[in-house]
């Protein structure tokens, strides 16, 4: 029985890890925590390959949380499911419950526990040196980027807030209408293609639009 039990561990353990963790600008995050400011905020560089990256992060009255989110994947879809990982360090370990408040109305699920729904959050709280997962369904509606935006702590009072963009490609019709719009359509008009000094004359050619001949 109990070597049944140690396989389970290893089995949980392993299921966690089968979801890659990309700890999006986790060195900002570092930055901010250290600062010696009590009320302080961070802006990290805008991804120019629709990857995702921290918009922004704040602290409030000198909190600085011990939460790490790990994203499974750095670049989305429209419609696709993100897992976030949500993990304690153990650094703050004058917090017994944090709380976590993510922003929106996204269809949020935990993996494995409830998730407490209000008409803006989505809340659940992590124990020191806790693990969980949570699943964010994205809108599939052409929009260009999505949010997630998220408060840890007591809200209002001794919190931290953060915000990733998950950015996208155009839409693939925007892309069409803007290939179209760059395209020379073809156009006939007619030019003067010679005029005869001796007789007066003017022939007038029906010519396929070319930039070199247009007068």
């Amino acid at each position: 029985m109990k070597t049944f039990y140690i396989f389970l561990t290893i089995l949980s353990i392993c299921s966690f890890n089968l979801f890659s963790q990309h700890y999006i600008g986790q060195d900002k995050l570092d930055q901010l925590r250290e600062s010696e400011k009590s009320n302080d905020n961070i802006v990290d560089i805008k991804s120019t390959n629709f990857e995702v990256y921290l918009e922004s992060a704040s602290k409030e009255n000198g909190y600085a949380s011990d939460v790490m989110v790990g994203f499974d994947k750095l670049k989305y879809l429209r419609g696709e499911k993100v897992t976030l990982t949500f993990k304690r360090t153990g650094r703050n370990s004058k917090v017994e419950n944090e709380k976590i408040a993510i922003v929106g109305k996204y269809n949020v699920l935990g993996d494995g526990f409830e998730i407490l729904k209000t008409k803006s959050y989505s809340i659940f709280y992590l124990k020191p040196n806790e693990i969980k997962r949570v699943f964010i369904q994205l809108r599939n509606k052409n929009q260009l980027i999505d949010r997630i935006s998220m408060g840890i702590g007591r809200m209002g009072i001794e919190s931290e807030g953060r915000g990733y963009i998950i950015p996208y490609s155009p839409p693939t019709n925007e892309i069409d209408n803007k290939n179209d719009s760059m395209q020379v359509k073809p156009e006939w008009r007619y030019y003067n293609q010679n005029n005869d000094q001796n007789n007066g004359t003017q022939d007038f050619y029906l010519h396929r639009q070319n930039p070199s001949n247009i007068i």
